[in-house]
């Protein structure tokens, strides 16, 4: 698949929302936070993950919430696309979150020397922020998906309300064939 942004210099910036995988049920026993990936999330993930690569997409850096089918999630992202395990970032407030304010301020914060920057977290935190940063963006994004969204010519503090658009999506649908 080609992206639709070509992001290689330090002016382009893609964000990559890469939603976990399916996960234990809620009545599995298990609290929230410590609901780990099912066997059928992990092989969709593996899928999904394996298009990325195809697509030699580059992390600078990876940030993950906190709970476990998130974190097995970005583990599985990381070996994928060759990016260290041990760097990346667990980030709390992408699981306490009520709104997509304090994500669009801390992307606003990121660095500069992140142009590819993943976050592994939860709906509908990520439906929402997909809506918020690309015009007309009214999908809903499944388990395991990875939605990237560029910014063209835009530093991490000036994206905004409107200003990226829809690079690629990658979901288990479109490597199952359903």
């Amino acid at each position: 698949m080609e992206l639709a942004l070509t992001h290689a210099s330090g002016s382009h910036r893609l964000l990559l929302l890469v939603r976990h995988g399916k996960a234990a049920p809620n009545d599995s026993g298990l609290s929230d936070i410590e609901r780990i990936l099912t066997e059928t999330g992990i092989h969709e993930c593996e899928q999904v993950f394996a298009e990325a690569k195809a697509m030699k997409l580059t992390i600078d850096l990876m940030l993950s919430s906190p709970a476990d089918r998130a974190l097995e999630t970005a583990h599985l992202f990381a070996r994928h696309l060759s990016y260290p395990a041990q760097k990346i970032q667990v980030a709390e407030w992408l699981y306490t979150a009520g709104s997509i304010r304090p994500l669009v301020s801390r992307i606003r914060h990121l660095g500069d020397g992140a142009n590819t920057v993943a976050i592994v977290g939860h709906n509908p935190l990520f439906n929402e922020l997909a809506a918020y940063f690309i015009p007309g963006f009214s999908r809903s994004i499944p388990p395991g998906t990875v939605v990237g969204i560029g910014f063209k010519d835009i530093a991490w503090p000036d994206v905004g309300k409107g200003r990226g658009q829809l690079a690629f999506s990658l979901s288990p649908s479109d490597t199952t064939g359903e």
